[in-house]
């Protein structure tokens, strides 16, 4: 493993690395030892929420849309429609939706999707971390180049 070498003149820590490392943010430098890279469960965890949020709010914009009835020639509610059709469509059918005589609907499908798409994104997460976390804490990342 590479280790950090002072430039001369530059401050020391009593450990013989550069005072500038104390500056940087290391994720897994806990107990103050080899700062750990980022780890890359903790970035596939965010990439995995931030794509299921994207796509449970666009399921929430279609719940409500449906709710209030909205204009289904407009453009924003075309588009909403047609993205979040893919990902409601195996639940469709499951459970009949109740309809108002004004044309609201409560689409309890996409209720659902809600719902299992949460739980799905929480177990992918889990096993991303499962499968690039190492025991004890560290993250799998490649070996420093010297």
């Amino acid at each position: 493993m590479r280790r950090a070498v002072p430039e001369k003149g530059a401050p020391v820590r009593a450990d013989g690395r550069p005072a500038e490392v104390d500056e940087l943010a290391f994720a897994g430098d806990v107990d103050g030892d080899i700062p750990a890279p980022r780890s890359y469960a903790a970035w596939a965890a965010h990439l995995v929420y931030y794509l299921f949020a994207l796509a449970e709010i666009l399921i929430a914009f279609r719940v409500l849309l449906k709710l209030i009835a909205a204009n289904q020639e407009s453009g924003f509610t075309r588009f909403i429609y047609a993205v979040t059709g893919p990902l409601i469509a195996p639940f469709r059918n499951i459970v009949a939706s109740p309809t108002a005589r004004n044309g609201s609907t409560l689409e309890i499908s996409s209720l659902l999707a809600i719902v299992v798409y949460l739980l799905g994104c929480w177990l992918l997460v889990r096993l991303v971390q499962l499968v690039l976390e190492r025991p004890g804490g560290r993250s799998v990342a490649p070996p420093l180049e010297e």
